[in-house]
């Protein structure tokens, strides 16, 4: 199986675990990392976007770069 299937199918597993274990769970954001063998890693979920402590904090610039930076790298991926 390719790693991107593996990480799809490890993280439906994590929630589906987390939404039986807190059934009103709505958005999660899962840390996971694969290791030099291939073997994914589980590190920490986050149950609220953490973002969003930037703008309170009124550090607007930093807020939008947590925006634009998983974007630049999706681009740079993709070429």
């Amino acid at each position: 199986m390719a790693i991107k299937e593996e990480l799809h199918q490890a993280s439906l597993a994590i929630a589906r675990h987390l939404g039986n274990s807190l059934p009103h769970t709505a958005d999660l954001g899962l840390d996971i990392g694969v290791d030099q063998n291939g073997g994914i890693k589980f590190i920490e979920v986050n149950g609220r976007d953490q973002r969003y402590s930037f703008r309170k904090a009124k550090m607007h610039t930093t807020f939008y770069k947590t925006y634009e930076t998983p974007l630049k790298y999706a681009k740079f991926l993709l070429k």
